[in-house]
């Protein structure tokens, strides 16, 4: 089994760790001999280049740098070489659908982003449903998320066509500067929003798992992850209701493995209205689903930065989120995943947090989503059960050692599944 161990940077800097002034890279490194003791094979780390963090690092402005709010490059080098000795490789987050709209590129090659001289109303951002093509210079930008998030156009000579073939150069020397630092491979981040059609007036981010969109992604990964780059681990996002593109991802380009998040939303957690649809059996059904579709190629993943923490969505205690995440419920095996993805503090059965670890103040500073809804009018009381900072919040270092010393603690059932 492959484990792939999620870290959210942000929450690395917390005063909690000692009080002193290391920063989150380092903290990392401390902690690489306990993730070795859980068996992990790599560390995801999401994005920690260079950004102006209106959401928190996935809009990018400096592919090749290292955010000094986290730390240096030299400390990144160090935490590459210590994790190594542990064989741990390193992923990093790479965002091949946007941009900071302060990335360089958005004024020196406009050209690489998607434009439109009016509005469309078919486009809804991703995060609050509002539009999706923001003013600038007389014309519009297409941001699918936050309006500080320029979208990438991949296909400006049309879909039956290559790849943007100066982005994909751009891509190609990005990959291979961290691959010469000693970076094992990357998360794609949202990559089902490569497949869509900039000239169309309608966007539906579920459509482009049809025949005709999927291959747009495939063919960007395949052009910037070519045969000289075979060596790369590669583990995907996507969102599918069918779950075929796990299956088609896994046999059609060098993916190693696909999150599909399908399964996570049939509890609601990323719904955009509640959390009031904890069915588990629909879920362990939806997992069950995507799973046989390909077995090879599933990621097996309950939490992430995206979404609450699954034991509060699901209604069930820690040990038995981590059960399911091993694909056992009920004491039954339902699936055998070959790889799971693991969110940093899941191995301690963490819930949400109460209003005391998670404030109003916090939840809007931890969460551009949640941010943007609440400035459209809609009330954090509502928005608390599902704001995507109730799994950004720091992992309690004392929590974390309390459990270490308690033989009964869900960490040590979890160190029972370590291979």
């Amino acid at each position: 089994m492959t484990k792939i161990y999620q870290i959210w940077p942000i929450s690395w800097l917390d005063p909690q760790y000692d009080g002193d002034d290391r920063s989150a890279l380092q903290r990392v490194i401390d902690f690489v001999p306990r993730f070795a003791r859980l068996g992990v094979n790599y560390l995801w780390l999401s994005p920690i280049f260079t950004s102006p963090w209106s959401d928190h690092g996935y809009d990018v402005a400096d592919y090749t740098e290292i955010d000094l709010r986290f730390g240096s490059l030299k400390e990144f080098e160090q935490l590459i070489a210590v994790a190594n000795c542990y064989g741990i490789g390193i992923l990093l987050d790479l965002v091949l659908n946007h941009t900071s709209t302060i990335h360089r590129w958005f004024k020196t090659q406009p050209e690489y982003y998607c434009w439109s001289k009016a509005d469309k109303p078919g486009w809804k951002n991703l995060f609050d449903g509002e539009s999706s093509w923001a003013p600038y210079k007389g014309r519009r930008y297409l941001h699918l998320f936050s309006d500080d998030q320029a979208d990438l156009n991949w296909f400006p000579e049309g879909l039956d066509k290559s790849p943007n073939l100066e982005l994909v150069i751009k891509f190609r020397s990005i990959v291979d500067y961290w691959a010469k630092k000693g970076v094992a491979g990357f998360r794609l981040d949202a990559m089902q929003c490569i497949n869509k059609d900039p000239s169309s007036d309608v966007f539906d981010p579920f459509a482009t798992a049809d025949a005709e969109h999927r291959k747009l992604a495939a063919k960007v990964i395949n052009s910037v992850f070519n045969d000289q780059r075979a060596n790369m681990y590669l583990l995907m996002e996507c969102l599918d209701l069918s779950g075929n593109l796990v299956k088609y991802y896994y046999e059609n380009t060098p993916v190693d493995a696909v999150m599909d998040n399908t399964p996570v939303n049939t509890l609601s957690i990323t719904d955009d209205q509640s959390v009031t649809s904890r069915n588990l059996d629909d879920y362990l059904a939806a997992v069950k689903a995507a799973f046989e579709r390909c077995p090879e190629g599933f990621a097996h993943v309950i939490e992430s930065h995206d979404c609450p923490r699954f034991t509060t969505a699901a209604g069930v205690d820690g040990k038995t989120a981590i059960d399911i995440l091993h694909g056992i419920y009920n004491g039954e095996q339902f699936i055998k995943p070959r790889t799971i993805v693991i969110y940093q503090g899941e191995e301690l059965g963490l819930s949400n947090p109460n209003k005391e670890e998670l404030t109003d103040e916090m939840m809007v500073g931890l969460d551009a989503q949640t941010k943007m809804r609440f400035e459209r009018g809609e009330s954090l009381e509502e928005l608390r059960p599902i704001s995507r900072a109730n799994s950004r919040v720091s992992v309690p270092l004392a929590e974390y050692e309390r459990q270490e010393r308690d033989e009964n603690s869900c960490l040590n059932y979890f160190l029972q599944y370590v291979v």
